[in-house]
């Protein structure tokens, strides 16, 4: 499962052209997923997989 929905990774990835009003849609959605993941879920999984390098490729 992906963080972000088909239409937020189409429009990151340039591959989907959108109206000026749902670009600001989408741009506040992903701002807002960024501080969730950044503020809240990953420091409980830091806290939970200690050893995990977030840094990595795969």
């Amino acid at each position: 499962m992906s963080l972000l929905s088909k239409d937020e990774l189409q429009y990151l990835q340039v591959q989907k052209q959108v109206s000026q009003p749902y670009e600001y849609k989408l741009k506040s959605i992903i701002k807002k997923k960024i501080a969730i993941l950044r503020d809240l879920e990953l420091p409980l999984l830091v806290r939970l997989f200690p050893t995990l390098d977030l840094t990595k490729n795969r």
